[in-house]
């Protein structure tokens, strides 16, 4: 953690996690919150947002030999994800994460708030895709419509061509306030544990990371739930907050690190 850290994100202007701020022309949110809480910790490191175009991104810039979406050429591996990134055993097989920072739960955006999801339509409803909950709608039968940003989601859903949009609580909060719609009721339907992801094999990373994670949890976590989240409709008494980071994994028998 010294020298330029590169910090994989995708910019979806996620209101409350990380959004560009006009006043000081920099980004703002949860996620960037913790980014700065390590950025404090590593005096040695210069930490650079870098933007990866896809969710897809997020596993390949970890592993090197990635590509904009608009551009051919092959792009710098990064260091770090810090993107409302799910910890999930099939993420896990490839790279590696330190955390969780934030548990989150599935939702859906829909004109009349929705308490279970029976009470959503299974045919017309739109997905990010490569999201968690694309891939969990899928695994129940479903057939998302999926698009590459959840903007465009909420584009459809104003424009009545679908019926509900479904993604984390607390990335669909923010659109639902833009167009003057309660936030989305918890569904107790998924549980979504934001880590940071870091590359394969990484266990010393890993432990660096999890002790400013875990100062963040007992120390910045409230008040940046309180400066971002709230804002945006969501409350903290309807958030479990994590006790304590995960055990970070050992490097595989023949790594080194």
């Amino acid at each position: 953690m010294s020298g330029e850290v590169r910090i994989g994100y995708v910019a979806y202007e996620y209101q409350g996690w990380h959004t560009d701020d006009q006043a000081s022309g920099g980004p703002v949110g949860f996620d960037v919150d913790l980014a700065r809480d390590l950025e404090t910790q590593f005096p040695d490191a210069h930490f650079t947002w870098v933007d990866l175009g896809t969710l897809d991104n997020r596993l390949d810039a970890l592993r090197g030999g990635w590509f904009l979406p608009s551009n051919s050429d092959e792009q710098e591996r990064v260091k770090l994800v810090i993107a409302n990134f799910s910890i999930s055993q099939p993420r896990r097989e490839v790279i590696d994460f330190a955390g969780p920072y934030f548990v989150d739960t599935q939702a859906f955006l829909s004109r009349a708030a929705a308490g279970n999801i029976t009470e959503i339509p299974r045919g017309r409803v739109c997905a990010l895709n490569g999201s968690r909950s694309a891939e969990k709608l899928t695994q129940i039968g479903w057939k998302p419509k999926l698009e590459d940003s959840l903007a465009a989601c909420v584009s459809e859903f104003q424009a009545g061509e679908v019926d509900a949009v479904s993604d984390d609580r607390s990335l669909i909060a923010g659109y639902a306030q833009a167009l003057g719609l309660k936030p989305p009721s918890r569904l107790n339907y998924g549980a979504e544990k934001y880590g940071i992801g870091i590359p394969n094999n990484m266990p010393k990373l890993c432990a660096e990371l999890s002790r400013v994670i875990q100062d963040f949890l007992e120390y910045s976590w409230s008040d940046s739930f309180t400066a971002n989240l709230n804002p945006i409709g969501l409350r903290q008494e309807d958030y479990t907050k994590p006790r304590s980071t995960d055990a970070c994994e050992p490097a595989a028998p023949w790594y080194k690190d």
